[in-house]
């Protein structure tokens, strides 16, 4: 009878054990951006989510927020349960895994040829005034930002533009903006706005000086809300003012730039990242946007259903 009994109760805890072999720790974690990134606004608007561009309370109540796409990576690379999103212009397939979405994988053709659905532009804007070298450097900045040299390098730090043979060359028009003939060396613009955009920024801003005497450039970004703040907005006469912004999403109703003071500057691809790990290398918009809404506990769960 005893070991009839202790038959039982391994059975029944060997039941219990197989129940409980899915714990807590090994639930999806789901990453994103605070509300003020342009990412997290082009994600979530791309996987028709837009109640998540602002709000934190639809998302899963384990959502955790991260500061940049730097700190994105970080996360999911130390997390074998994670899942987040990245600008293509980031990431790296040494570090984390990308997904392909709706299978159409996420690269520069497929975003110029329209199959790939997370995408969005990189835009910049500079300051309104003309009072000041620095101010006078910021509009030839403006026009350098559309020539062959800028776009090769905006294309060698993986933003997505078109490279044809109307573009024209700065020598074309350097003879514009005369300031850039000085000496500049003791000026200093200020560069910043959105993390997704600065390895491109700080390329130009390198370029940029040396072909405009020498002018000194500082960085700091926070996220794409400081790139009109900073030059034309309430942060644009306060030490966070910016002479160069960039944004990760386009301006909104509130932020007007003045005419022929911002622009596109290029397309970006946002990419569904997950742990080195993880078997999944496949979502569809649909069961992405659910792991968002915490539909799926487990990722055995999404790689049931993408099978």
């Amino acid at each position: 009878m005893k070991k009839n009994v202790l038959i039982i109760i391994l059975i029944i805890l060997g039941l219990l054990l197989g129940s409980c072999s899915k714990t807590k720790s090994e639930e999806i974690q789901s990453y994103t951006r605070d509300t003020s990134s342009g990412t997290r606004e082009a994600f979530f608007s791309s996987i028709y989510f837009k109640e998540a561009i602002k709000d934190d309370s639809v998302l899963p109540k384990s959502a955790l927020i991260v500061d940049g796409n730097g700190d994105m990576i970080t996360k999911i690379k130390n997390d074998q349960n994670a899942i987040g999103y990245i600008s293509l212009s980031s990431f790296d397939e040494n570090e984390v895994n990308g997904l392909n979405i709706d299978g159409v994988k996420p690269t520069d053709e497929n975003v110029l040829n329209g199959t790939y659905s997370l995408m969005r532009g990189f835009y910049y804007i500079v300051t309104k005034n003309l009072e000041s070298d620095a101010d006078l450097l910021a509009q030839a900045f403006n026009a350098y930002i559309n020539t062959l040299e800028a776009k090769l390098i905006i294309k060698s730090k993986g933003g997505i533009v078109d490279i044809n043979d109307s573009l024209l060359k700065w020598e074309d028009i350097k003879s514009n903006y005369p300031i850039t003939l000085k000496d500049n060396s003791k000026t200093t613009l200020r560069f910043g706005g959105s993390t997704s955009v600065e390895s491109i920024a700080k390329a130009l801003s390198i370029d940029f000086s040396i072909r405009s005497g020498d002018v000194k450039i500082e960085h700091n970004y926070t996220g794409s809300s400081a790139a009109y703040k900073g030059t034309q907005g309430t942060d644009a006469s306060s030490n966070n003012l910016l002479h160069v912004g960039f944004s990760s999403r386009n301006f909104n109703d509130n932020e007007k730039p003045i005419q022929n003071t911002s622009g596109m500057l290029a397309y970006d691809a946002i990419v569904t990242i997950v742990n080195k790990s993880n078997l999944l290398t496949n979502l569809s918009i649909t069961t992405l946007k659910d792991i968002y809404l915490g539909k799926y506990k487990y990722f055995s769960e999404v790689i049931d259903n993408a099978n």
